[in-house]
């Protein structure tokens, strides 16, 4: 499997920068499936997110993908309708879609159990994800979207190093696992809040500030009340990435499963710092994120040997 390898590389520096190192931390069994089921994740998102395609085309996508996880003449049919669709598109996505072939092929190499820890999830959040519109409504309903695109990943990402482990179920990772995708997650809403405000899309819930549509969101005379709103969704993030650090501190210390989970969740608390209550956030021109020192302090703490809990938590503390 040194090609599935090689191709997962590749096209995670592509499509994901942020999440390529972290994963790279990784043994090589999870650090190839780990990169298998990001990738096939990330044309779930391409399929949700490319503007170009009518509702019936993104529908026929999502049912083609479903049956690709279970059968191998399905993935070529899938692999066909979306090479059609997305070769004339730019962008690492689509190019990505384009070599969906090899994707798959990768993917129903891989041991039974690897594909029977994955198969749930990830057709969990091809079944969720167009389920949803521009504007999230309420807090359940920002929950409910947020399991959908990251909570089950915790949860793929849990059976996955149970799977490699050969441990039994360890009950506070799995209770822990939905908070560890969620917290990610709500930071990353809470960062890209105004971008999204820009393209008419609004993650913030309607209900934290009912009297400001989403065209005015970013509007001066609204600050005081959006910023409030803000710094509530950011107090959501924080409860989940508390949880998230009792998920990877129950991780061995030894295991490089543990600074996979740190890395991010380090980098997410030093994120949420930054934009706790910072009118910067509003700002669509500009991207609040944690110091150039501190993510240097975070990455060395985390490509270390050996991460153990007081290092974790002195860590946590001083972001």
């Amino acid at each position: 499997m040194e090609e599935a390898l090689k191709y997962t590389r590749y096209w995670l520096a592509k499509v994901s920068r942020s999440f390529a190192p972290s994963i790279a931390i990784l043994d090589y069994q999870m650090e190839r499936s780990v990169g298998i089921a990001y990738l096939l994740c990330r044309v779930v998102d391409t399929i949700e997110d490319e503007t170009t395609l009518s509702e019936d085309s993104r529908q026929e996508l999502f049912s083609l993908f479903i049956d690709s996880l279970r059968s191998k003449e399905a993935a070529n049919r899938f692999y066909i309708r979306t090479k059609a669709i997305f070769e004339g598109i730019e962008g690492c996505d689509a190019r990505l879609m384009c070599d969906s072939l090899r994707l798959w092929l990768f993917f129903h190499r891989l041991p039974a159990p690897q594909k029977t820890a994955m198969i749930p999830h990830i057709n969990e959040m091809a079944e969720g994800m167009s389920s949803f519109g521009k504007v999230i409504s309420d807090e359940n309903e920002l929950t409910n979207y947020c399991h959908v695109v990251a909570g089950v990943v915790g949860g793929l990402l849990t059976d996955l190093y149970i799977e490699n482990e050969g441990i039994g179920e360890k009950e506070v990772l799995r209770t822990n696992s939905e908070s560890f995708g969620q917290a990610l997650q709500l930071v990353n809403i809470a960062k890209d809040m105004a971008e999204d405000a820009t393209n008419g899309r609004q993650f913030l819930p309607r209900t934290y500030c009912p009297q400001i549509p989403t065209s005015r969101l970013l509007l001066p005379n609204c600050r005081d009340q959006v910023i409030a709103a803000h710094t509530k969704l950011c107090d959501l993030a924080a409860s989940h990435l508390q949880a998230a650090l009792e998920y990877t501190l129950a991780i061995p210390k030894d295991n490089p499963y543990r600074r996979f989970c740190a890395l991010p969740l380090l980098l997410a608390k030093g994120t949420l710092t930054a934009l706790r209550g910072n009118p910067e956030a509003l700002n669509p021109d500009i991207k609040v994120k944690i110091s150039k020192e501190d993510s240097i302090d975070v990455f060395q703490a985390c490509l270390s040997d050996v991460l153990d809990d007081n290092t974790l938590k002195l860590q946590w503390a001083a972001l």
